[in-house]
Parts: C-alpha cells; sequence; structure tokens
C-alpha cells in the first residue's frame, strides 16, 4: 500500500496524522497518460466522525476502494451478472 498516505494493509499500524497534515497529491508522471489513476492514487477523501477523538480527514486509495469492493462481494456472493 501507499506509505506516502499513511495507509498500510491490514494488520499493520499505520502513521498517526498529525493536525493540519495535508495528503499529497501525486504529480502526472511523463509515461502516464493524463488522467489515468494508480492503485496508491487518492480515490477519495472520508472523514472520521469524532467519537473517541477529534474527527479526522481520512484518504483512500483506489486500491483501498477496490479491496473493499473485492470483499463486499465475497461476503454478500455477488458476481458480474
Amino acid at each position: 500500500m501507499s506509505q506516502r498516505h499513511g495507509l498500510r494493509p491490514a494488520g499493520r499500524a499505520a502513521r498517526v496524522r498529525q493536525e493540519g497534515d495535508v495528503p499529497r497529491q501525486r504529480q502526472p508522471s511523463r509515461g502516464r497518460p493524463s488522467g489515468r489513476a494508480l492503485p496508491g492514487d487518492i480515490a477519495l477523501l472520508t472523514h472520521t466522525s469524532g467519537t473517541t477523538g477529534r474527527p479526522k480527514a481520512v484518504p483512500l486509495t483506489h486500491a483501498n476502494v477496490m479491496a473493499s469492493v473485492r470483499n463486499i462481494s465475497a461476503h454478500y456472493h455477488l458476481s458480474p451478472r
């Protein structure tokens, strides 16, 4: 997973984000078509509720979103049809 955004695979501790941390946006590379996302690119930004502390912004990468899609699909036995 993308360590630059503080996200790690399940079971590994993520770094604690400090107030004022802003995820760095990845600059397009020369060999990559414009607008094409990579697994480590941020797909969406969600926020915690702040139940046990201050609310925080949480960036999710395309890889995070796809892992969730696969898990939901497997749990509910979904298929393309």
